[in-house]
């Protein structure tokens, strides 16, 4: 039985790797973060620590020696500048410390789950050669994204076997912070506008196959975009509207006009102490076309797209099973 050690186990990416790992016969341990949703590793039988990843004494203490591969699914996406102390910590000197100890642990394979984001906001369909722009961003979770792609290709060049893969935006099972909250503000009516942009979408159980698949088909220091259905942000609300039966028409509105309207919200939420609705990184974010061809995943991986419906479908069973929608 391989032995697949998975960082941030407890979270929504880890979560849903876990379950195909599980399907595939592998034997599974996982590093989960302090908050992470723990209890659903408990309900799926697996053996976990929970600490914290960026700290190299506690990741050599968790990860076993020479693992058939290790998956680091950490996957901070806070778009609040407040947080990007935290966000950092997590995407990138998390990334520091499991590259270093699969180096000292003789990892046999090491798959890296970044985001399209890290290529930067280009505006456009992206594809693997296209030149990354990310380190230039005003977004700190673009940023280090791309920060921490960097930091798996040194490791590469010190003998690191490690595959890349980079998810288009996603909406699933375990979604807890995500685009799922989009269920729970279009439920309670407070979603009327949303901003211009749009982007490709990729179902995590898909993802979760093709990060297994690059295990044994992924090219070292090799990066694949995995997209799918594209669809507009204003779209995508207006399906979650169907689906909640809400069905009044949200609108789009000008950048100028959301970016005063996040300004508001932040420093509200800030006197207040809980998180905005909306973020000025947020209209940025969801300002821009960010697509990608998935092409190369299809062809070396065996990656297979799923629609939307079936993301929001899911999304939304599992919200309701969880009973955090009303």
């Amino acid at each position: 039985m391989p032995i697949a050690f998975v960082t941030g186990a407890g979270d929504f990416v880890g979560l849903n790797l876990i379950e195909v790992l599980l399907e595939d016969g592998w034997e599974v341990i996982g590093m989960a973060s302090p908050g992470d949703h723990v209890e659903y590793l408990d309900r799926l039988g697996v053996e976990y620590t929970q600490g914290d990843i960026s700290s190299l004494a506690a990741m050599r203490k968790a990860m076993p020696g020479r693992p058939d591969a290790v998956f680091h699914a950490v996957h901070h996406v806070s778009l609040w500048s407040r947080e990007a102390e935290e966000q950092t910590r997590a995407n990138v000197k998390a990334t520091q410390s499991v590259v270093q100890v699969s180096l000292e642990k003789n990892a046999k394979r090491f798959i890296h789950t970044s985001s399209i984001v890290a290529y930067g906001l280009h505006g456009g369909t992206v594809t693997e050669a296209t030149p990354p722009k990310a380190s230039s961003s005003s977004i700190n979770f673009v940023r280090s994204k791309a920060q921490a792609e960097q930091i798996v290709h040194r490791g590469c060049r010190k003998g690191l076997k490690a595959v890349i893969v980079n998810p288009a935006n996603m909406i699933g099972r375990y979604d807890f912070n995500g685009w799922a909250r989009l269920f729970r503000l279009v439920q309670k009516r407070r979603m009327p506008v949303m901003a211009s942009g749009g982007g490709s979408f990729c179902h995590p159980r898909a993802m979760a196959l093709a990060q297994l698949a690059a295990v044994e088909r992924g090219k070292i220091g090799a990066n694949y975009l995995l997209g799918g259905e594209n669809s507009t942000y204003l779209g995508l609300l207006q399906s979650i509207g169907s689906l909640l039966n809400r069905h009044s028409l949200p609108r789009a509105l000008p950048n100028r006009v959301l970016r005063s309207m996040a300004a508001v919200d932040e420093r509200v939420s800030g006197l207040i102490g809980a998180r905005p609705t909306i973020t000025r990184e947020t209209v940025e974010l969801l300002s821009s076309h960010s697509y990608c061809s998935s092409a190369l995943a299809i062809k070396e991986l065996g990656y297979e797209p799923l629609p939307i419906t079936d993301m929001l479908q899911d999304c939304y069973q599992w919200m309701r099973e969880e009973q955090l929608l009303k």
